[in-house]
C-alpha cells in the first residue's frame, strides 16, 4: 500500500493533534491524582475518592505509555513509509483515542461530582482560616480570605460547566479542587 504525500501529511497532524490532546490529558490526571491522594480530601468528601484515583492512575499509566510508544514508533518512521509499523501505530492512536473517551465521559463528571461536593460542603462548614502559604497568589489588591477562596472555586466549577473543551472543563474543576484543599493547580 503507498500513501501519498497528503495521505502522510493528514496521518501526521492528526498525530500531532491527537498527542497533543492526550499529553493535556496526561497533564490534568497528574494533577487530579495529587489532589485525590490530599488528606484533606477526605475531611470534606463523604464518598470513596479511592476509585476515581484509581481509575485516574490506570488511565494516566495507559496514556503515558501509549504516548512514549507512538513518539518512539514515529522517531522509527517519521516519512510513515514502513507498512509494518502501520498496524501499530493505528492500534497505538485507537488506544489514545479510548482514552480520550473515557477520559470525557468518565473521569471528568466523576471529578466534576466530586469537586461540586467539596465546595457545598466547604461552604456548609467552613475552615476557620485559610493557609496563604499554600495557595496561589491573590488577586491584585487583594487577600484571600475562606470566603474569598470559596467564592473563588465555585467560579471555577461554573467556569468548568460551560468549558467547551474537555480538558479545559477538567483542568478549570483541578484548579477549584486544589483551591479549596490548598493544594495550586499552576
Amino acid at each position: 500500500m503507498f500513501f501519498s504525500g497528503k495521505e502522510v501529511r493528514v496521518t501526521s497532524e492528526y498525530v500531532e493533534s491527537s498527542q497533543g490532546d492526550a499529553e493535556e490529558i496526561a497533564k490534568t490526571l497528574q494533577q487530579v491524582d495529587t489532589l485525590l491522594a490530599s488528606e484533606k480530601l477526605h475531611q470534606l468528601y463523604q464518598g470513596d475518592a479511592a476509585e476515581l484515583r484509581k481509575n485516574v492512575r490506570k488511565m494516566l499509566v495507559s496514556i503515558r505509555t501509549d504516548l512514549e510508544a507512538l513518539d518512539n514508533l514515529e522517531k522509527e518512521d517519521p516519512f510513515k513509509t514502513d507498512p509494518t509499523l502501520a498496524n501499530q501505530r493505528y492500534k497505538l492512536i485507537k488506544n489514545i483515542e479510548s482514552a480520550k473517551v473515557d477520559f470525557e465521559f468518565e473521569i471528568v463528571p466523576a471529578l466534576e461530582k466530586l469537586t461540586r461536593q467539596v465546595v457545598e460542603t466547604s461552604k456548609q462548614n467552613p475552615p476557620a482560616q485559610v493557609d496563604e502559604q499554600a495557595l496561589p497568589p491573590p488577586p491584585p489588591g487583594e487577600k484571600w480570605t475562606v470566603q474569598k477562596v470559596l467564592d473563588t472555586a465555585s467560579q471555577f466549577v461554573e467556569q468548568a460547566a460551560r468549558a467547551g473543551a474537555i480538558f479545559t472543563k477538567a483542568y478549570t474543576l483541578a484548579k477549584a479542587l486544589g483551591l479549596v484543599l490548598g493544594i495550586p493547580i499552576p
